[in-house]
């Protein structure tokens, strides 16, 4: 049967191993090291089959995780039914605070691997790992048992018959059931937000960021982040650095890259991405927001709403019922399949968007009624004419060969200005309009 390991990591404070209290023949000594420094550190050598416990003393947080590579068993025996091959790949963590005496112990129950958390004298909480599940039970007097996805530590095999075991800084930070603001620090750190509209700001290092239940806002920082949205509708600026952004349950998720300059992000084929999101990749993200500088944004084959800001941007739908809104600038849209909405929503000549594959009854073009004075809801018919010019005063909507135009005053003194330009549209009624 393959055989697979767990991996132990520990928080930004410091850990030292006390004793190994089961030494095999094979098995190269302990080293008696203080865990203080940033990055990784490595723990011991040696492939160990069997029981082994082991004795850290300190503060800070101990997860264990899946691993890849070469696998012999590390501090469990495997030759049972479960293979941890097959394990999805989450994450279990205990934390403790104050300093607390930690007994760590593997063993193997008929059909499955198990762990114990014990400090003096008793067993505060354990987990059962089999093939396809893991469960957490118990509990921890003065810290709390969580099942937190803690990704951010790496296991190393160096060959196929020794191994070696990292150890890595990682602080976590959790917030409250309220809106919470975290702020990450100067190393890679663990953000959660759990439940509210928490606000997450990640440091100058590699994060993880959980915005948890609610609609939450998180900000990666200088480093490769991992930005996961959770529940609710969330937006996610990855910022600098090649970064994860996953959206979570709902599909009101958006990445936001409204605080950088130009950028090109495409959600279908992320390898095509140019400025900061170049090295982004996204994982249910429904919604893009560009710069406000020339963009080029372009949706997958989901229901996707599209932002361009400020900028002459290129904005592409794909299949799905989009929503484009180019924002200021001279805006290049297109739908490219799907009942689409384009978004107009200035009254400047220098906003007008080309519109390239508007197909009238079954697209729409969307108007701000608040900018263009018009009620909300279908368009009333008298508003619109296709022709030159209004053929009276209530006419607000000039269609002509394929220019829009908005006339502030009908047939009065002020002139039509030029709203957007529809390719290939000979004319529009109504019914292609929709005011929001």
């Amino acid at each position: 049967m393959p055989r697979s390991r767990r991996n132990v990591i520990d928080d930004d404070d410091s850990w030292t191993i006390r004793e190994q209290l089961i030494v095999k023949d094979n098995n190269p000594p302990l080293p008696q090291k203080d865990f203080e420094s940033p990055g990784e550190v490595p723990v011991f050598f040696g492939d160990h089959d069997g029981p082994v416990d082991l004795v850290f003393w300190g503060t800070g947080l101990i997860s264990f995780g899946p691993v890849t590579g070469a696998q012999k068993a590390f501090m469990a025996d495997l030759d049972t039914n479960a293979d941890l091959d097959l394990f999805p790949g989450d994450y279990v963590a205990c934390g403790f605070s104050p300093e607390t005496f930690l007994k760590l112990e593997y063993g193997v129950k008929p059909g499955l691997i198990y762990v114990e958390w014990k400090d003096d004298a008793h067993v505060r909480g354990y987990f059962t790992i089999t093939s396809d599940a893991i469960t957490l039970s118990g509990g921890v007097a003065g810290g709390q048992v969580t099942g937190y996805r803690l990704g951010d530590a790496e296991f190393t095999a160096s060959s196929s018959d020794a191994t070696l075991l990292y150890l890595s800084d990682l602080d976590v930070t959790q917030g409250t059931t309220g809106d919470d603001s975290l702020v990450g620090g100067d190393k890679p750190e663990s953000l959660l937000g759990l439940k509210g509209a928490d606000t997450l700001l990640g440091g100058g290092y590699g994060d993880r960021l959980e915005g948890g239940i609610g609609a939450d806002m998180l900000f990666g920082g200088d480093g490769d982040d991992r930005l996961f949205g959770g529940s609710g509708g969330d937006i996610l600026f990855g910022r600098h650095g090649a970064d994860m952004l996953d959206g979570g349950a709902g599909v009101l998720d958006w990445a936001d890259y409204s605080r950088d300059q130009s950028v090109g992000v495409d959600l279908q084929s992320p390898n095509k991405n140019e400025g900061d999101a170049v090295g982004d990749s996204y994982v249910r993200i429904e919604n893009l927001r560009g710069s406000s500088k020339q963009d080029t944004l372009a949706g997958d084959d989901a229901a996707n709403q599209l932002e361009g800001l400020d900028g002459d941007d290129l904005l592409r739908g794909r299949k799905g019922s989009d929503s484009l809104a180019g924002g200021a600038g001279a805006d290049t849209l297109e739908g490219a399949g799907g009942a689409d909405h384009f978004l107009l929503a200035s009254k400047k000549a220098a906003d007008a968007d080309q519109i390239n594959d508007f197909l009238a009854g079954v697209d729409l073009v969307a108007l701000d009624g608040a900018v263009f004075g018009l009620a909300p809801g279908a368009l009333d018919p008298t508003r619109l004419v296709n022709g030159a010019a209004a053929g009276d005063a209530d006419d607000r909507l000039i269609f002509d060969s394929g220019a829009l135009f908005f006339d502030p005053d009908g047939t009065g003194a002020k002139a039509q200005v030029l709203i957007a330009i529809l390719f290939d549209v000979p004319a529009l009624s109504a019914s292609d309009f929709v005011v929001i």
